[in-house]
């Protein structure tokens, strides 16, 4: 083979001489023997050495490619020896899946990769930017204040009173208003029943004509369906040492002439027990030594109807039908006037006389009727009109002579949505209830069809208040007639309460037997975790607190205090169970108010947001830190900028002088009930209400600051930063409230 190569190699370098001889230049061919062909000869040695080393490196690859396949050979054996077989591969798999699928405990979420890598990268970027508005104090938000944390301690101003003589003004508290002396002559009435254990207070059939408070013991409040004595009673509610017995609207039965009985309530002594009883027969020869008490004592039990029975019974549970029932018609039929009759001047005049003497009759008061026919006014009013508004007050009173008129409920003033209560047939009367409260009503009023009113203006029924007890007494009648069974009944266990600024009204850890609704106030509340105190959230007006531990039985998770003087409306456990079983829809009601405020909660809407104090503020104090502070500028300015955002009032003693006619300095911000229901009106209707204080503790400075969920002390850049003597009175005065400083500088400050 290598031979054969050489000869090979030696016939190729023969044809290149040949070619060159011949495909030369001439020029070249002289050259060819002296210099070509060695140069040819060599050529021809090595390309015989390249076939001859050619050949052996075949023969070489031959014996490296055998080699190496015997080498992978031996290797695919000993792998074959270890082969994973498939189930092993299978149950492997499974194994990875499930420990993947597995859940993890807490504290060690997987991280995935990308994560991993913006967060180092954001570390890397930090590093490289260095400290964030260097040379500069960054702001950390400071935990509040730890006594706007603590309650108030309890009062002792009257532990030097018998004990009698305390359970009587707590459960009168709300009486204060009324003459100075009414509280004495009703005590001195007072006597102290004693019951064994197992006998009733009162029983079905009895006279409801006292007001009980208990002394010491407990006692049981039942219902009985007469009509199946079989079925189990119904506890109404539980009653223990320091809580009443009564039923106000009782009280309006005494007074005006009626006879009250108990038609389903039973009471009944579950230990030895003492009760304080006060009759309330003895009502009327007070109310003769005191004229204006009686204007004054139903004034305030119709304001506790309306914002307390029927605010709980809405807001809390949803109900409207089920708060009026169709009252009984009283006397003769009203007068027919029909709408040609108002064209003819002398037949319209003839119409009025005949109006005014129905409404004398309604009135009780027939000798006047003569006084009221320039105050009546004949109406034909349209479909679809509205004659009182919802929150209205100052309406005029509606007789209603042909036609239908409905009475309608919102749930809020600002609500397009209506509930349509009951109609109202001819002979019957509206308005009434706005005007012996004094205060917005709680009812609105729309022709349901074309219809013929008669109105009495509202300055002519406010004089005959004031000249004759006789109309207050028939007001009364006609309003309770519209009142419900149901309403009566949940008003013997629905409570009333007055919590003055920093009062306790619950500790973290008690039994949760009520829930509660904010009328008018602010309460905070702090939970202790650990012996650390923390601020969870405010609640303000119309927001239900304590709901959610009632109706699952837990304890008390918070403690809860009030801010500012508040208002509550406190509904026992056994008052809900008792709704709930005779209405069952207020239960979807509840948990449906109870999802949205959840989601709310957790979607960031106004709720009640916890961690945040200020995200439902409602009225606001301004304070002059010293005489020559502009605030009454700034306080048009700053209503003009929370404008732009919604609603706002910015109220001082001249201008609710003006738009109330009362001046708030003449009166205590305790007594004064109608100037009181106003000012929560103005706060109903606004987002804001900004009340500007006077320099000075008088009357009306006092107000705001009792009255206001925030204050704002405001004060001059350029003067003294000393405390002055109107801030230490404000912090004796309102050690609760939150409080903040506001400046003012020049315009050409820098």
């Amino acid at each position: 083979m290598i031979k054969a190569a050489s000869d090979a190699a030696a016939a190729g370098m023969a044809v290149l001489r040949e070619w060159l001889s011949v495909w030369l230049p001439s020029f070249l061919r002289a050259w060819l023997p002296a210099v070509l062909l060695p140069v040819l000869d060599y050529l021809e040695y090595v390309a015989q050495c390249i076939a001859e080393s050619w050949i052996l490196m075949c023969v070489t690859a031959i014996l490296a490619s055998f080699l190496m396949a015997m080498i992978m050979r031996s290797r695919r054996q000993s792998d074959n020896s270890k082969r994973i077989r498939k189930r092993d591969r299978i149950r492997r798999w499974v194994r990875l899946a499930s420990e993947r699928l597995r859940p993890r405990p807490k504290g060690q979420n997987r991280i995935r990769k990308r994560d991993r890598f913006l967060n180092a990268a954001r570390t890397i970027l930090r590093n490289l930017q260095g400290p964030r508005n260097a040379g500069q104090s960054e702001l950390v938000p400071k935990a509040p204040p730890a006594n706007l944390l603590d309650p108030a301690p309890s009062p002792d101003a009257e532990a030097f009173l018998p004990i009698e003589v305390r359970l009587t003004l707590n459960s009168l508290r709300m009486f204060n208003a009324v003459d100075g002396t009414f509280f004495s002559d009703l005590y001195k009435r007072a006597e102290t029943v004693k019951l064994s254990k197992g006998e009733f207070l009162f029983r079905v059939g009895d006279l409801d004509d006292n007001m009980y408070m208990i002394q010491s013991g407990d006692i049981h409040l039942f219902m009985t369906n007469a009509q199946a004595p079989e079925e189990e009673p119904i506890i109404l509610n539980k009653l223990t040492a320091g809580d009443a017995l009564s039923s106000l609207l009782s009280a309006v039965d005494v007074l005006t002439g009626g006879e009250s009985k108990f038609k389903t309530l039973n009471a009944k002594a579950m230990s030895d027990t003492a009760v304080i009883k006060i009759p309330l027969k003895s009502l009327e020869s007070i109310i003769e030594r005191h004229p204006q008490a009686l204007r004054q004592f139903l004034q305030i039990i119709t304001v506790r109807l309306q914002r307390v029975t029927f605010v709980a019974l809405h807001r809390f549970l949803g109900l409207t039908k089920e708060l009026v029932h169709q009252a009984t018609l009283v006397g003769p039929p009203p007068p027919t006037v029909e709408a040609a009759d108002l064209s003819s001047s002398s037949t319209a005049a003839q119409r009025k006389r005949e109006v005014a003497a129905h409404f004398a009759g309604l009135l009780n008061i027939p000798e006047l009727a003569e006084s009221l026919i320039d105050s009546i006014v004949l109406e034909n009013i349209p479909k679809g009109h509205v004659l009182i508004e919802q929150g209205s007050i100052d309406k005029d009173m509606y007789l209603l002579l042909s036609g239908k008129l409905q009475m309608t409920l919102k749930d809020n003033l600002h609500s397009s949505k209506k509930h349509y209560l009951m109609a109202l047939k001819p002979g019957q009367v509206c308005g009434e209830l706005a005007i012996l409260s004094g205060i917005g009503s709680f009812l609105g009023v729309e022709a349901g069809t074309d219809s013929m009113v008669a109105r009495l203006k509202r300055s002519a029924v406010l004089e005959l208040l004031d000249k004759d007890q006789r109309v207050c007494k028939c007001l009364a009648r006609m309003l309770l007639g519209y009142v419900s069974p149901l309403v009566r009944q949940v008003d013997f266990a629905v409570v009333w309460m007055h919590m003055e600024a920093g009062r306790k009204l619950y500790e973290q850890g008690d039994e949760s037997l009520s829930a509660y609704i904010v009328l008018n106030g602010r309460l905070r509340d702090v939970v202790n975790r650990g012996g650390k105190k923390e601020l969870v959230g405010e609640y303000g007006r119309h927001e239900v607190l304590g709901e959610t531990e009632m109706l699952t039985g837990m304890p008390r998770s918070t403690t809860v205090h009030a801010v500012r003087d508040t208002e509550l409306a406190r509904i026992p456990k056994h008052v809900f169970d008792f709704i709930k079983r005779k209405h069952p829809q207020v239960m979807a009601y509840l948990m449906q108010t109870m999802g949205e405020r959840l989601i709310g909660t957790v979607s960031g809407a106004k709720v009640v947001a916890a961690k945040n104090a200020t995200s439902n503020l409602a009225t606001i104090a301004l304070i002059a830190a010293s005489p020559n502070v502009p605030l009454a500028r700034f306080a048009t300015q700053l209503e003009a900028a929370l404008k732009l955002m919604g609603t706002a009032l910015c109220l001082n003693s001249h201008s609710v002088k003006l738009l109330t006619g009362r001046d708030p300095n003449a009166y205590l911000a305790t007594n004064d009930i109608q100037l009181g229901e106003w000012l929560d009106n103005q706060e109903e209707e606004h987002d804001i209400v900004l009340l500007e204080a006077d320099f000075g503790m008088s009357n009306w400075t006092k107000r705001c600051i009792r009255e206001a969920d925030c204050i704002l002390v405001v004060g001059l850049a350029s003067g003294t930063p000393a405390v002055s003597e109107v801030e230490q009175q404000l912090e004796a005065l309102a050690g609760r409230a939150q409080k903040e400083l506001v400046l003012l500088h020049e315009h050409d400050v820098k």
